[in-house]
C-alpha cells in the first residue's frame, strides 16, 4: 500500500470509502464558455478571459456582473463548434410549480470580438444580444468531464481516460444526440473522475471506463449506479440530495420530476419530504425521511500527503415510501 505522501487525494478518498452522495454543488445558473487551453488553476482569475471584455470595464465590475453564475470552461471541439466562434451554453434551473426536472438550456455562437459584450448583455437580460446569436433549441445531452489537471492532478489522471471513452462511445453526435466535453474544475477533485450530465443536473463520480455503458447507456438501471452518484445540482441542499438518491435507487429509470420540502429540525438534522412524479405516466409517489449530518471525512493534499480540510458526510436516519 502507498504511503499518504505517495497518494493522490482521489486514491485516499476511495481507500477510506468516502461517501459520494451529498457532495454535489448547488447551482441555479450555469454558464459554460468554450475557451482554449491553457487554463489557469482558478478560471475566475484568468487574465486571458477578462481581456475579451470591453477594456473600459474593470475586472471587479465584470466579476460582479457574473457573480450569480457558475462559470465553467470547455475546450473548443471542432465536432460541435464552428471555427472562429465561441460557444456559450446557459443552463438555468427550471422550477415550475415547485417541480424540478431539468435545467432549461440556451445556446449561442459568438464571434471572439463580441464575447465580452455578449456576456455583459446576457447578465443584463438584454434580449437583443440573445436573439442575435441564439442557436435553434435542441434536445442534446451534454456530458461534461472534468479534466482540469492544472487545478488538481486527479482530474487529469482520472478524467482524461473517461473523456476518451465517452467520446468514443458517442462518436456520432448526429445519431446519439450526446456531446462530450472536456470541462474545467467541477469541484470535488478527490472524487475524480467527475462527469456532469446536463440538462438533468446529475453528477457522477469515481467510476472507470468499464462502467460507461452502465452509467450512460440507453438502458440504465438506477439501483446499479447508486454508488456513483454525488447528487443533483438542481436540489437545494445536501440533505435533499441524499434523500433523492434513495428515490433514484427505488426508480425504474432516471426520468422523473421531484417536489422537495425540507424542515431543519436542528443544525444537523433535517426532515425531507419528496414527491417523485414519473415523466412517462405521471404517477406520483411520496417519500419521507430524516437525514442527518454524521461527522466529517478527512482529505489529503495530492502533493504533500498532508491532511487538508474536512468534508461533511450525511446519512439517512429514516426512510419511508408513503404512497
Amino acid at each position: 500500500m502507498k504511503n499518504l505522501s505517495e497518494m493522490r487525494c482521489s486514491e485516499f478518498s476511495e481507500l477510506i470509502n468516502e461517501e459520494l452522495i451529498g457532495t454535489a454543488p448547488v447551482w441555479n445558473k450555469l454558464l459554460v464558455i468554450s475557451f482554449p487551453f491553457p487554463w489557469v488553476a482558478d478560471i475566475n482569475e484568468s487574465d486571458t478571459f477578462y481581456k475579451l471584455f470591453n477594456k473600459k470595464l474593470k475586472v471587479d465590475h465584470i466579476k460582479s456582473k457574473l457573480q450569480d453564475y457558475r462559470i465553467q470552461f470547455v475546450s473548443p471541439d471542432k465536432d460541435y463548434i464552428t471555427e472562429g466562434l465561441f460557444r456559450v451554453l446557459l443552463f438555468i434551473r427550471n422550477i415550475e410549480d415547485s417541480k424540478f426536472s431539468k435545467f432549461e438550456k440556451m445556446e449561442f455562437d459568438i464571434p471572439e470580438e463580441k464575447l465580452g459584450e455578449f456576456l455583459i448583455g446576457l447578465t443584463d437580460s438584454n434580449e437583443s444580444y440573445l436573439n442575435d446569436y441564439m442557436l435553434k433549441p435542441n434536445k442534446t445531452r451534454d456530458l461534461f468531464v472534468c479534466i482540469h489537471a492544472s487545478r488538481d492532478i486527479c482530474c487529469g489522471v482520472a478524467g482524461v481516460p473517461i473523456y476518451k471513452s465517452l467520446k468514443e462511445k458517442f462518436n456520432d453526435y448526429n445519431i446519439s444526440l450526446t456531446r462530450v466535453w472536456r470541462m474545467s474544475h467541477l469541484g470535488g477533485h478527490k472524487y475524480a473522475p467527475n462527469v456532469l450530465d446536463m440538462p438533468s443536473g446529475r453528477l457522477w463520480a469515481r467510476f472507470n471506463s468499464s462502467n460507461i455503458d452502465e452509467l450512460f447507456g440507453s438502458s440504465v438501471k438506477p439501483k446499479q449506479i447508486f454508488n456513483y452518484y454525488r447528487g443533483s445540482i438542481g436540489l437545494n441542499s445536501p440533505y435533499e440530495q441524499v434523500l433523492e438518491s434513495y428515490i433514484l435507487a427505488d426508480s425504474q429509470n432516471l426520468e422523473y420530476k421531484t417536489i422537495s420540502n425540507i424542515e431543519m429540525l436542528n443544525s444537523e438534522l433535517a426532515k425531507v419530504t419528496m414527491e417523485r412524479i414519473e415523466d412517462l405516466n405521471n404517477n406520483k409517489t411520496v417519500f419521507s425521511g430524516f437525514v442527518k449530518l454524521n461527522g466529517y471525512t478527512k482529505s489529503i493534499d495530492c502533493i504533500s500527503g498532508a491532511e487538508k480540510g474536512n468534508t461533511p458526510k450525511y446519512e439517512v436516519d429514516f426512510f419511508k415510501k408513503l404512497t
